[in-house]
């Protein structure tokens, strides 16, 4: 493998949990960057720890909707955080829409 590659921001990858993780292309990225970027599945005791905790300041969920903010007018100086969600239309909206 390459020398991890340091992102500089911290990269959040939610999977919905009826998603073949064997089947998903970002399984294996966290090999890549493994400092900056984490796979998680997202399920109710994951919603219920991120309802309870909350996410840092400057964490952004990458989302497409009518509220969203265009990615050229996102304040990237600080974001420390970005959120994506690995699965079908279908299931990412539940994720994207939960707490």
């Amino acid at each position: 493998l390459p020398p991890p590659l340091q992102l500089g921001t911290k990269v959040l990858i939610l999977r919905h949990p009826k998603e073949p993780e064997t089947k998903s292309s970002a399984t294996p990225l966290p090999l890549l960057s493994p400092d900056d970027i984490e796979v998680q599945e997202w399920n109710e005791a994951y919603e219920r720890q991120i309802a309870h905790e909350g996410l840092p300041f400057g964490t952004w969920l990458a989302y497409p909707s009518d509220d969203a903010i265009p990615a050229a007018e996102v304040p990237w100086q600080e974001v420390s955080r970005v959120v994506l969600i690995d699965s079908r239309w279908t299931h990412a909206k539940a994720v994207a829409m939960s707490q």
